[in-house]
């Protein structure tokens, strides 16, 4: 794009106004032309390159689901299964998230245990252990229609290692502030586990066991 501005001002092709009052009237059409053409590439070239980030949530919110070490905003109100949408958003820095299934709601691609005790408002979660096939997990909570506090679906990547914890509403009537409807619970996964070899382990192992010998050996 750099290029082409260069191209058009080394050209002439870009003029002031004051410049063109005595060029032929053809000319002054050039000009313009040529103007709407380059603006119109550097707004189709800006539109190519516009990618959603997700943001960090309110404090107030942040730790709605426990067992969650870090929480996001997606782009939109609703975690959308075709494209995932949380891979459009890149949630938490990834693309390849996979979708397992949803509480208060039939979908479900992978069964991940998803198990909820309570209601739409707050309550309980429990998931399989899982973390033998993924490296990591994230729960989704999607709000209901209405005039909400929080506008966009709300992701909470969960500390390593967990299976259960509690969850509460993050939504809110933005004219009383009381609490509003999840709509659903979605739970996702992935990247393969990170496993550590056996021989890997023996070789942890028998380095320990020599500097334990080794600092003895010192203090003899």
């Amino acid at each position: 794009m750099a290029y082409c501005l260069q191209y058009y001002v080394k050209e002439g092709l870009f003029k002031a106004p004051n410049e063109r009052s005595n060029e032929p009237e053809g000319s002054k059409v050039m000009h313009i032309t040529t103007n709407k053409l380059v603006t119109g590439v550097f707004v189709l070239l800006l539109s190519t390159n516009a990618v959603a980030i997700p943001i960090s949530c309110d404090t107030s919110i942040a730790n709605n689901v426990t067992s969650s070490n870090t929480c996001q905003l997606g782009s939109t109100n609703n975690d959308f299964l075709n494209p995932l949408q949380v891979n459009v958003d890149e949630m938490f820095g990834f693309d390849d998230w996979q979708f397992g299934q949803k509480a208060f709601d039939g979908d479900m691609d992978i069964d991940f245990g998803l198990s909820i005790l309570g209601g739409t408002i707050s309550g309980s979660w429990s998931i399989n252990d899982v973390w033998g096939s993924y490296s990591d997990v994230m729960i989704v909570l999607k709000g209901g229609a209405g005039n909400n506090t929080v506008t966009s679906y709300v992701g909470y990547l969960l500390t390593q290692e967990s299976i259960s914890g509690t969850y509460l509403t993050p939504f809110a009537n933005a004219n009383n502030g009381n609490p509003k409807n999840i709509s659903h619970m979605s739970i996702y996964a992935r990247g393969p586990a990170v496993l550590v070899s056996e021989p890997a382990i023996l070789v942890l192992l028998f380095a320990g066991m020599f500097g334990i010998g080794f600092a003895h050996w010192r203090k003899r």
